[in-house]
């Protein structure tokens, strides 16, 4: 019979028992199933002996020891399961875990996972008893299918000299230089005027936040002011808003930082995605239906450092401050956060 190769499989081990219920011996053994002598005497001496050998009972110990011995396992390395877990409570993703685990470890190749195995891990009893869902960013323990999402309609807000995306640079677009940002307002509840200003340098990703009092273009610029006022006025290029009513003063932002402002078009809040995401982050942090008028500027610092901590994959799984960081060390300027 042709040498078979490769792991034992469930039948086999059946056969297996079979045969040995007939007292074969190895060798014969051999002669009907294809495998060496040494495979045979392994798995059997492994699994008790002749006298106690189950196939059931085998392949299940077979398939645990692969499981154990895989490298992506977090089981495997008890400190792979801890780095693991350290990062999930600091709220990273598991693809950002992943990343930022070869970038922490480059010489430790036992300090490996991917991020389907961490998925795995939060989707096994162990990780439904430790509720390790809860420390994903939509708290779910299974991911959803990506789907088109219907954009709500709008009130018709006119903007004064109001200049399109279209007409902006494709080097904003591809990210190949600093101080090209996005704008946008998170709302709180319908019962308080309080809203979160969020803006985003679109290369390093950074993160700016700033709580208002109400959702009026004073209240804005104001919040956008005193975020971008961190910045070199030097790096400042652009700023890209949405047609909101908080947004009908950009021109004041234009003249007081020298930046040219750019608008989405009308139901493509897709065309800034950045900002949009960031949004969807801080929404991790403080939910819809929060009442931002019970927040206080120190908690909203503190989320705007855990983001601008956090790694990014398109950044390498280093993270916005880092990236910034060395940029504006190599303008000769200090970084004020």
């Amino acid at each position: 019979m042709k040498k078979k190769s490769g792991h034992l499989t469930s039948e086999e081990r059946h056969v297996l028992h079979a045969y040995i219920q007939e007292d074969l011996s190895l060798r014969d053994i051999r002669g009907r199933m294809g495998r060496s002598i040494s495979t045979w005497s392994t798995e059997i001496s492994m699994n008790g002996g002749r006298d106690s050998y189950d196939p059931i009972k085998a392949h299940f110990r077979a398939q645990l020891r692969r499981w154990e011995s895989n490298c992506i396992n977090p089981k495997k390395d008890q400190r792979v399961m801890s780095y693991v877990m350290i990062k999930l409570e600091g709220g990273l993703s598991p693809e950002q875990i992943s990343g930022r685990m070869k970038d922490d470890y480059p010489r430790n190749k036992k300090m490996r996972i991917s991020h389907e195995s961490i998925y795995r891990l939060v989707n096994s009893k162990e990780g439904r008893i430790l509720e390790l869902a809860k420390c994903l960013r939509r708290k779910r323990f299974r991911r959803l299918r990506k789907g088109k999402v219907q954009a709500l309609p709008q009130k018709k807000v006119n903007i004064p000299n109001r200049i399109s995306i279209d007409k902006r640079l494709k080097i904003v677009a591809k990210k190949k230089r600093f101080g090209d940002f996005e704008s946008d307002l998170m709302e709180s509840t319908r019962k308080t005027k309080a809203a979160l200003s969020v803006q985003k340098e679109r290369k390093s990703q950074y993160v700016c936040l700033k709580k208002v009092a109400d959702k009026t273009a004073n209240e804005n610029n104001r919040a956008i002011k005193e975020n971008l006022s961190i910045f070199p006025k030097k790096m400042l290029h652009t700023i890209t808003y949405d047609n909101g009513r908080e947004n009908v003063k950009h021109e004041e932002i234009s003249k007081f930082f020298k930046i040219n402002s750019y608008f989405c078009d009308a139901y493509s809040s897709w065309q800034k995605g950045g900002v949009e995401n960031v949004i969807g982050l801080v929404r991790e942090y403080l939910p819809k239906g929060t009442d931002l008028d019970k927040i206080t500027d120190e908690e909203i610092q503190v989320i705007e450092d855990r983001l601008n901590n956090r790694p990014r994959k398109s950044l390498g799984y280093k993270t916005p401050k880092e990236v910034l960081s060395k940029y504006l060390k190599s303008l000769g300027v200090r970084f004020r956060s």
